[in-house]
């Protein structure tokens, strides 16, 4: 029988363990950053967002209904973002444009926490966690905030990477991502016109994360299959609902 660690993070994650699923989502959660308030409580939010011309409908109801699942298995839903509101809502969430499609799942807040506390206490618990709750931890962190840098000239994947400035949030990726190459240049490294970019966590051994890690996201997934036409595809579904490597 697995067995999961016990958490005492001040959200409710919708189980007092860390599992599969509530690790995917404090990925997402701590990667972002970003929380909302509704009727005076305040939620953080584990996004997808992608910028609406990089995704198809089919993709992004795939992704959707992966996440959903898991979220329905934490007692929880998971909720289309139209322009910057929730369907339906008049509540507004942070960081959602007219030019971004995708959606949100909101976890309410037990007691008020910074995310530098956050990340403190995520350290810790996944310090004793299963490499199997690790994976699905970083899987969250870059499903739904990630980006993949692709070269289009050569069809390959130059690395994946996490827009963070929160130098206490780093130190806990770079902490939990220790068996990847990764590369962490900050502002100052990045000027493009002369405007500095944010900081950002890069991967760069991308077949190993493919292999190991995995991707829900169909768009994120589908990049390396672009080049790489002959892998096959493995879906872990046992693991996370949706969840895909290659071999």
């Amino acid at each position: 029988m697995v067995q999961f660690e016990k958490h005492s993070l001040p959200i409710d994650l919708g189980t007092p363990y860390l599992t599969n699923e509530s690790a995917y989502f404090l990925g997402g959660i701590i990667a972002a950053n970003e929380t909302v308030s509704i009727n005076n409580v305040r939620y953080w939010i584990s996004p997808v967002r992608y910028n609406y011309e990089y995704v198809t409908n089919l993709e992004l109801k795939n992704h959707y209904t992966s996440v959903n699942t898991i979220a329905n298995s934490l007692k929880n839903q998971s909720y289309y973002v139209d322009g910057s509101y929730i369907q339906g809502t008049n509540v507004q969430i942070p960081k959602f444009s007219g030019r971004h499609s995708g959606f949100v799942t909101l976890f309410p807040e037990l007691k008020r926490i910074t995310v530098e506390e956050l990340a403190t206490l995520t350290e810790k618990v996944l310090r004793t966690s299963s490499a199997e709750v690790v994976r699905c931890f970083i899987t969250g962190v870059f499903d739904g905030r990630g980006a993949i840098d692709f070269n289009r000239s050569t069809k390959s994947i130059r690395f994946i990477a996490l827009d963070c400035d929160n130098a206490t949030v780093v130190r806990t990726l770079l902490s939990v991502l220790k068996n990847f190459i990764t590369n962490y240049n900050t502002a100052r490294e990045r000027l493009e016109g002369g405007i500095p970019r944010d900081n950002q966590l890069r991967i760069k051994n991308i077949i190993s994360f493919y292999k190991t890690i995995g991707f829900i996201s169909d768009v994120k997934f589908k990049k390396y299959i672009e080049g790489n036409s002959t892998v096959s595809i493995n879906r872990e579904d046992y693991v996370l609902e949706g969840l895909k490597t290659i071999s």
